[in-house]
């Protein structure tokens, strides 16, 4: 049984050197092309331009940038994978296409996060009422409150400012005062 060629063989063929991939079949036409222009280098023009088809994919302006990026996606990879099995925000947490998706899941939990450091001295009287920030200043039982600043209201209260654009006008993305940011 004949053995397959490798990127380092080399066969003679009416005088022309060629190069035969693994799995690429060898025949009288790939002799030609292979000794065609920009190939005249052998195995040296084969690598360079499959080296350039690498680095044209990627998005990366040379190889050394390519190599560049690659340790950085490797590092990230190991970070999130050493992430993803301790407790914590990244619990169990996997890309659904992109591992750079953990970029926007990251600012999702920021978000949440300052949301919470917002209301964590709510008034101990929230019954029946809903946190909201703030969207433009408002004054509100004599006080002025200023934009991203937490305010408490009633359902009513809601109904009036909300549709003014001082807050969230949907009454359910409120934060209860029932809900625990310690």
């Amino acid at each position: 049984m004949a053995k397959k060629p490798t990127v380092t063989e080399t066969e003679q063929t009416e005088g022309k050197t060629t190069e035969n991939l693994p799995g690429t079949p060898h025949t009288p036409e790939s002799d030609d092309q292979s000794a065609g222009a920009g190939n005249s280098a052998g195995p040296a023009g084969l690598l360079e331009a499959a080296m350039a088809e690498l680095v044209n994919r990627s998005g990366c302006a040379d190889v050394p940038h390519m190599i560049d990026m690659a340790k950085v996606g490797l590092s990230l990879m190991e970070v999130i994978d050493v992430r993803s099995r301790e407790d914590g925000p990244l619990k169990d947490w996997t890309p659904a296409e992109d591992p750079a998706e953990i970029v926007g899941d990251l600012c999702e939990v920021i978000a949440v996060l300052e949301d919470k450091l917002r209301f964590k001295d709510r008034p101990a009287d929230t019954e029946g009422k809903r946190g909201f920030v703030v969207l433009s200043p408002v004054r509100h039982n004599n006080v002025l409150i200023e934009i991203n600043q937490p305010i408490w209201l009633t359902k009513d209260e809601h109904i009036e400012l909300g549709p003014a654009g001082v807050i969230d006008p949907i009454w359910e993305n409120g934060i209860t005062g029932a809900d625990s940011y310690d």
